[in-house]
């Protein structure tokens, strides 16, 4: 899987266009805040919204930032596997 980055997004796209995608904010320093994850409807359940969580969560270490995760989706995929970021809030404090 293709998983490629934009301004405050990383995304997924067949046949050059998007079927997937995470938005996150960087509006406070040092934090990195995951607001979205969608996932066009015929795709869904092939975990590439999992894939997009986790790539986040990797980025966030990259850069050091601290993860903070507002969406229920990236929610529940991180207290699935809590040893991805220890870091995280998922309470969006």
């Amino acid at each position: 899987m293709n998983i490629q980055q934009s301004n405050h997004s990383f995304y997924v796209e067949k046949d050059g266009q998007p079927i997937a995608k995470i938005v996150y904010s960087t509006s406070f320093p040092g934090r990195l805040i995951i607001e979205h994850t969608e996932v066009d409807d015929e795709y869904e359940g092939q975990g590439i919204g999992k894939e997009l969580v986790h790539r986040t969560v990797d980025y966030a270490k990259e850069q050091n930032l601290e993860l903070v995760v507002r969406c229920s989706f990236a929610k529940k995929v991180l207290e699935e596997n809590q040893s991805a970021y220890t870091k995280a809030s998922a309470d969006g404090e």
